[in-house]
């Protein structure tokens, strides 16, 4: 198809139009992508810090009461009854406390845990070498309910995780998660080593159940399909929203789960993208692909007595940024459906704007009254054919007979309805790839490419009879009409200029004998008029 001026102009318009709007599409793509990677990483950032604040509120009591307990028990004179009621009022002021406990080097021990709405209170005392086990039910408001011995218990404080740990050294420790005595849960003991002259006569500790730190997580906004978990220096999981899920069932109870057993892809995957090492407190922002969806995770390391604690906040980025990614995905929806009624805006306005470009373009190519080819379109179609390649190649000059005795009786209205009909019969006679154009006055001009004398002879015997099959109505009257041609053939390349004057003296010789002819100015062959 042949691309016109104002074809070119409107697609130069749609274009420029287009690589605007996608410039636009792509640079507000960019920075709407930019500040939801920054609102992201700023949410995880601020998510982590809030875990980390409200996992050290969680577990300080615990330390706190154990500090202030071992403090206080280095003082021999200390009554246990009045420990007691400090463990209790401790317990009252911070639920996330499973239990209270002192140990002693000999064996001896006093523990204040929950019982339902009240508390259960166990003591192990040595009185002459022998072992008295006493087990102790209290009310919400610690008034004593029940009271049994238990001769047949054997718990030696002194062989716990968290005895061992807290009698080798130090201030405060915090034990590897293992299995409570008494409830059978998995839990983490805080404890602090009794001293009294520089030797250690008991331990003091409490119990946190992995249940109450997994389910103060469930408090962290992270986003609709996020979520936040602890895990500590071996790749145990320490916390989780689902506290079903960090533990697990064997032989002689529960044992804790590692974050490669873990059952959360989610999880298992942002962990896998952070290095569980250091005890860097700063955020360490990281992302990662889980089921073909971007996320990102931020990982805060925490110091916990001898250990260190990961907490970490994570999620798919879309639901990170909830709200703002439906906005973002409206947003681009608008921008697109703008910017289709933006380029079908550009094709209106450009194709009203640019109709006088047709206009132009068609009188500068095209004869204003056949709607052929004029004299310098024709022109160019010669010199193109005759450029090619090599081969032959035919024009014929075409010439309507008698026209100036049309012009004269009718007039020149009836003359150009003449010559419009002749160019229309002409060249609907025409095969494709053959072309007819008008030279000026009642001449005009066919090329012929690839033809030889004898397809060019059949092509212009064509013409003529397509003229005179029947006359040619007009305005006043109808009229027979005739035209004269005359060919000229040649092999490629060839002058123009030749082409053109062999097949004008053609023309004249067929004029001259008779008219209603075609004669061949390429040879000796010429036809006379064809009669009937």
């Amino acid at each position: 198809m042949k691309i016109t001026t104002r074809r070119a102009v409107i697609i130069g318009l749609l274009v420029a139009q287009a690589a605007s709007l996608l410039a636009l599409f792509f640079v507000s793509g960019r920075i709407a992508a930019d500040a939801e990677s920054d609102h992201q990483n700023a949410l995880l950032n601020t998510e982590s810090a809030e875990a980390v604040d409200r996992m050290r509120a969680h577990i300080q009591p615990a330390e706190s009461i154990v500090q202030l307990s071992s403090s206080v028990l280095a003082d021999p004179s200390i009554e246990s009854e009045s420990l007691r009621d400090s463990f209790r009022e401790a317990m009252e002021l911070s639920p996330q406390l499973d239990g209270v406990f002192v140990g002693g080097a000999d064996g001896s021990f006093m523990y204040v845990s929950r019982d339902g709405d009240g508390y259960r209170e166990k003591t192990i005392e040595l009185i002459d070498g022998v072992r008295d086990t006493t087990l102790v039910y209290l009310g919400a408001d610690g008034l004593e309910l029940s009271r049994e011995s238990d001769p047949a218990d054997t718990y030696d404080p002194t062989a716990r995780p968290w005895y061992q740990a807290a009698s080798s050294g130090g201030d405060v420790i915090w034990t590897d998660p293992y299995v409570f005595f008494t409830s059978q849960q998995l839990g983490i003991t805080t404890a602090s080593p009794i001293v009294v002259d520089g030797e250690i006569t008991g331990v003091v500790g409490a119990d946190l159940e992995l249940g109450s730190l997994s389910r103060f997580l469930t408090s962290i906004d992270s986003g609709t399909d996020g979520r936040s978990i602890i895990v500590n220096q071996d790749g145990v999981v320490i916390a989780h929203p689902d506290p079903g899920l960090i533990q697990r069932p064997v032989d002689d109870g529960l044992e804790t789960v590692a974050i490669a057993d873990l059952d959360d892809t989610q999880a298992r995957a942002a962990v896998a993208s952070y290095v569980l090492e250091g005890a860097d407190t700063d955020a360490q922002l990281t992302s990662y692909r889980v089921d073909d969806v971007e996320s990102r995770g931020s990982f805060r390391n925490v110091e916990v007595g001898e250990g260190v604690w990961t907490v970490a906040v994570f999620g798919p980025e879309d639901s990170l940024v909830g709200n703002l990614a439906s906005a973002r995905a409206t947003e681009r929806t608008l921008l697109v459906v703008a910017s289709i009624l933006g380029l079908l805006l550009v094709l209106l306005a450009g194709t009203r704007a640019t109709r006088p470009l047709d206009e132009l373009e068609s009188h500068a190519w095209s004869d204003s009254l056949t709607g052929l080819p004029n004299r310098r379109s024709i022109l160019r179609s010669v010199d193109r054919d005759l450029t090619n390649d090599d081969g032959w190649s035919s024009v014929a000059m075409v010439d309507v007979d008698k026209f100036k005795a049309v012009n004269d009786t009718y007039g020149h209205q009836v003359g150009d309805e003449v010559l419009a009909e002749v160019a229309r019969r002409a060249q609907d006679s025409l095969p494709e790839g053959v072309t007819i154009g008008r030279l000026g006055g009642e001449e005009f001009l066919i090329v012929m490419p690839d033809a030889g004398i004898s397809d060019a002879w059949e092509i212009c015997e064509d013409v003529r009879r397509a003229v005179r099959a029947a006359p040619v109505q007009h305005s006043t009257g109808a009229l027979d009409v005739t035209v004269s041609l005359g060919l000229a053939t040649a092999e490629r390349p060839a002058s123009r200029d030749h082409m053109i004057s062999v097949a004008d003296v053609a023309l004249l010789e067929a004029k001259s004998t008779g008219r209603d002819k075609v004669v061949s100015g390429s040879g000796p062959r010429s036809v006379g008029t064809e009669t009937g």
